[in-house]
């Protein structure tokens, strides 16, 4: 076993609060073994991220080289409950309370500059979820949306001298995700749209494409705001490939536009969300044909038009 999860009661003021897995409809997993992609995707974040209701065993913790950051960031638990849970290959669950947890106030909660740490954080778990492209598929559609509804906890709790930094700089975590991690097309598919308005994300401005249609020189170009980000190499790849594509005549605009009508570019919006969507740029091509048959195309993480060219 690499984790044994179990049951806590909190006390406080001769209160008792119990912690109880059956309030979050983990029952079904009591005394079964299991991973993450066991659980049902939104349940992983229904586990207390405290340590003290988990044993871990050692052998696992030294042969994933896990342990608890000494760097001093808050929340720093977060961390190590997902690098625990991502790597672990058996987990299983107790609903005994094997723990007495007292606290001066349990609705205390951290309102000054160590929500900041919340920002890295959760940087750094997104990031355990992008090492396994099996445990990403199969959370992408929840991640995002749990992150930033935490951060947005963190700005409605966060004292009022702090608010407008955390705000701007839990903007530049979303540009970050989106284009510095290419991360666009799943940030724009799977964001609630509560959580784009709260912080005034419009990823459905097409001007915020790391590529965009110059309508002065008529052709396609790199958005200035892209021009040192770290996946500058690949977008100069896909400028080649889209002057190739258009060269060849490899997308049919009046077929692409049967299955979608938006703001976006119809070229743009294949390469960058279409696909990922599952859609064709023509009626002889089938991308997630090419995706599935060829190692090279899937791992090089590319739409495959684009590969191909």
């Amino acid at each position: 076993m690499d984790i044994l999860l179990f049951n806590l009661i909190g006390e406080s003021n001769d209160e008792h609060i119990k912690n109880s897995f059956l309030n979050h409809d983990l029952d079904k997993y009591l005394l079964k073994i299991f991973n993450v992609c066991d659980l049902d995707k939104n349940l992983i974040f229904s586990i207390p991220y405290n340590p003290c209701n988990k044993l871990y065993s050692k052998d696992f913790l030294e042969k994933h080289y896990i342990k608890f950051s000494d760097n001093g960031l808050s929340y720093g638990n977060i961390l190590f409950f997902f690098k625990c849970m991502i790597s672990a290959d058996k987990i299983s669950m107790l609903e005994n309370n094997f723990y007495k947890e007292y606290r001066t106030d349990l609705d205390s909660i951290s309102t000054d500059e160590g929500l900041f740490d919340a920002l890295e954080i959760w940087d750094n778990v997104l990031n355990i979820f992008l090492k396994d492209d099996a445990i990403y598929e199969y959370y992408k559609s929840v991640i995002f949306d749990y992150i930033f509804e935490f951060l947005k906890w963190g700005y409605e709790s966060i004292d009022e001298e702090f608010k407008s930094n955390f705000f701007n700089q839990t903007q530049q975590l979303f540009e970050k995700f989106a284009f510095d991690y290419g991360l666009f097309a799943e940030m724009i598919n799977n964001l609630n749209e509560d959580l784009l308005d709260f912080f005034e994300i419009d990823f459905k401005n097409p001007t915020i494409l790391p590529i965009v249609f110059d309508e002065v020189n008529q052709e396609y170009a790199l958005n200035d705001y892209y021009a040192d980000c770290e996946f500058f190499d690949e977008y100069k790849t896909i400028l080649s490939a889209i002057e190739i594509i258009q060269n060849l005549g490899m997308f049919d605009e009046n077929f692409y536009k049967n299955n979608y009508d938006g703001p976006f570019d119809p070229l743009l919006h294949y390469i960058f969300i279409g696909f990922k969507e599952n859609m064709n740029p023509n009626e002889r091509f089938d991308g997630q044909y090419y995706t599935n048959v060829y190692d090279s195309v899937k791992q090089s993480k590319l739409n495959p038009l684009v590969k191909d060219t």
